[in-house]
């Protein structure tokens, strides 16, 4: 019998061909898709995870996690922007939202595992706890986000992309029948549109309670000029260490937590 394995799955070229990649070395694939935003946001991030699942043919659940989103993840950034702090959502969502969700899944599906599209390795430490460390792609290495997953969650992780190059991703994606035209990678807050180097941000229209004014236009929410979204983006240095820096995104960071 097939080891079943779940595979946190957001309709994109990552967690769809993390998910490939275990189905052909033999796992039973089942993704899970968390959705995190309410009304249209979600309606579109049904059909988009559901048209991404038909290409594999593969069982696919979709979890409704938009009102712990909500109280973990965007009030959090909120209260810290309103204390004069600079959160990281990113490394808040994956350690409160997204791998406990697929820890509850994989609980609930009897699964000996749980799967991501991240671009990470996974590597034995002491004392028998598991190390996080970059991927091949170095471009692309996320571990810098996933700090503060619980450890009993790392020990059941896999990283399918661990050895893969972003642009090989691609190409085994494009083969599998993912229609790539049109593909846009996310690499910003999933609940922030309008973002730009020199304009505010704009939350979208589902998030009501952030430090902002609503616009004139109605539907997206704008922050004030002294409060504009600041992104931490990671940068290993010389040393091996990270560091983190606070700016206003300028969208050349190929990096996302997602």
């Amino acid at each position: 019998m097939a080891e079943k394995i779940i595979v946190g799955f957001s309709g994109g070229i990552d967690s769809l061909v993390a998910a490939s990649r275990l189905r052909d070395e033999g796992f039973d694939v089942r993704l899970v898709a968390l959705q995190l935003h309410a009304g249209r946001p979600a309606a579109d991030f049904r059909r988009r995870v559901a048209a991404a699942a038909a290409v594999l043919d593969l069982p696919l659940t979709i979890v409704d996690r938009a009102a712990v989103f909500q109280r973990q993840v965007v009030a959090y950034l909120r209260d810290s922007y309103r204390r004069g702090e600079t959160p990281n959502p990113c490394i808040r969502c994956n350690a409160r939202i997204k791998f406990p969700g697929l820890w509850q899944a994989m609980t609930d599906q009897d699964a000996a595992a749980l799967a991501t599209g991240h671009y990470v390795r996974r590597f034995p430490g002491p004392g028998g706890c598991w190390l996080l460390g970059p991927g091949a792609d170095r471009e692309k290495d996320q571990s810098y986000f996933l700090q503060m997953v619980d450890p009993a969650m790392l020990a059941a992780a896999r990283f399918p992309l661990a050895e893969l190059a972003k642009a090989e991703v691609a190409a085994r994606a494009a083969a599998l029948g993912f229609a790539l035209r049109g593909y846009r990678e996310s690499q910003e807050l999933c609940f922030v549109s309008g973002r730009s180097s020199t304009g505010p941000a704009r939350f979208s229209g589902g998030i009501t309670e952030c430090i902002a004014i609503p616009l004139a236009s109605g539907g997206d929410w704008e922050l004030p000029t002294l409060n504009r979204c600041t992104c931490w983006q990671s940068s290993r240095q010389a040393t091996g260490s990270w560091s983190a820096s606070g700016g206003i995104s300028t969208g050349a960071s190929s990096r996302s937590g997602n």
